[in-house]
């Protein structure tokens, strides 16, 4: 499981501060991994979402189960094209870390091989 911890002494970790899923569709992953850790397991949940229907549903869902709008953030943005500010912030003072990081592959998303996203450091071939 995610919330196992690095160092195998500490055992599963019982409480996070950020946790961030880049895909997040309707939310869902985010929300099984809350349950797992108890309703004040994660201080913040982060999620960012392409299409826009989902989007809407992903924020409606956190509300539905019983969040507060301080407990989450959720995006609409594209991940390959990394178009979410906080995440370039450039003063590593202000920069976010998070304690997990969460995903389901993007099954759906059609990527377009058309060179724009051929020149990004998270394509290279090293």
């Amino acid at each position: 499981m995610i919330l196992d911890s690095q160092e195998p002494k500490l055992g599963k970790k019982k409480k996070l501060d950020k946790i961030v899923d880049f895909a997040c569709g309707s939310g869902s992953l985010l929300l099984n991994v809350r349950n797992q850790l108890g309703k004040d397991g994660i201080n913040k949940i982060y999620g960012q979402e392409k299409n826009i229907t989902t989007y809407n549903l992903a924020r409606m869902n956190m509300l539905l189960h019983g969040m507060k709008d301080s407990e989450f953030v959720i995006h609409h943005g594209d991940s390959l094209f990394n178009d979410w500010d906080i995440l370039n912030e450039a003063n590593p003072a202000r920069k976010l870390h998070f304690d997990a990081v969460v995903a389901n592959p993007p099954f759906s998303y059609r990527r377009d091989p058309n060179g724009a996203l051929e020149d990004d450091f998270r394509f290279k071939n090293y």
